[in-house]
């Protein structure tokens, strides 16, 4: 199917620059409706095709897939019904079946226990990993806010002092002003 899906693509670009060399070359006025008509339909036709294509490559994928969980359920399945009642004809009566399947739900149940407790133990560490990330930006902001507040108050500290810093650079002016009248009144 994905050679047609190739033929077709290389079709299309063969037309498309048909038409385009084509169209440059032409005097007479085609109308507009009809010029979109004519590039269009290449294009929406391929992309019908990639899409049918594409839908039974996925479907294909899926079948494969599906047909590999049946298998495995087969071979599980078989290896469970060997295993039940295994033993000599004396000694494979219906209690030692059902011990033999009581055997088999017991390793299957353990088994699964086991996952449930690993991904229990997972779930801790990742919660007490939040915890600690979580505790760490509190931290982190209380710090920050911490520190826009000694920022915000040495900012105003600093504006006070450049206040004062112009009001004793007039002052200082004023008194060379003054003293430099003096010495001229002298």
């Amino acid at each position: 199917m994905e050679i047609y899906l190739i033929v077709y693509l290389l079709f299309n670009t063969i037309w498309s620059s048909w038409y385009a060399i084509h169209t440059a070359n032409r005097s007479d006025n085609m109308p507009l409706w009809s010029e979109l008509l004519i590039a269009a339909v290449p294009a929406v036709i391929t992309g019908i095709i990639t899409y049918k294509v594409t839908a039974k490559s996925q479907l294909n994928k899926n079948s494969d897939i599906i047909k590999e969980l049946k298998e495995s359920n087969e071979r599980a399945f078989n290896a469970i019904k060997d295993d039940i009642g295994r033993g000599t004809f004396t000694s494979a009566t219906l209690t030692e079946q059902h011990k033999n399947l009581q055997e088999e739900i017991t390793r299957d149940f353990s088994a699964i226990q086991k996952r449930y407790e690993k991904e229990d133990a997972a779930y801790d560490k990742y919660s007490r990993q939040q915890l600690d990330t979580d505790s760490a930006i509190k931290f982190l902001l209380e710090d920050y806010k911490r520190l826009i507040g000694e920022n915000a108050e040495k900012e105003a500290y600093i504006r006070e002092l450049e206040q004062k810093l112009f009001q004793y650079q007039g002052k200082r002016q004023e008194l060379d002003l003054t003293g430099q009248s003096q010495s001229r009144g002298r």
